[in-house]
């Protein structure tokens, strides 16, 4: 299996910053009878870091597998952190 990452960032604001990053791997099982284990996938995630007060950061980002057409296969992800 073979795998490739490509990140894309920026910054427009201070308090904002904008990511996008495509995954790319070769199928898991080439013989299988299921379409989608034996797809190469494409995953594309974007989304952005929210500076909050406090050294408190906000990250949102919502992800999916764009080669995939069987089911909406999105993901949400929701993070908070907070630096010491």
């Amino acid at each position: 299996m073979r795998k490739k990452k490509i990140p894309i960032s920026g910054a427009p604001l201070d308090w904002l910053a904008l990511k996008l990053q495509l995954d790319l791997h070769s199928a898991f099982y080439r013989d299988s009878d299921v379409v989608v284990l034996k797809s190469d996938v494409f995953q594309l995630t974007g989304g952005f870091s929210f500076a909050l007060p406090r050294d408190t950061t906000l990250d949102f980002c919502v992800s999916d597998n764009i080669a995939s057409e069987t089911s909406p296969d999105v993901a949400v992800h929701v993070d908070v952190r907070k630096r010491f």
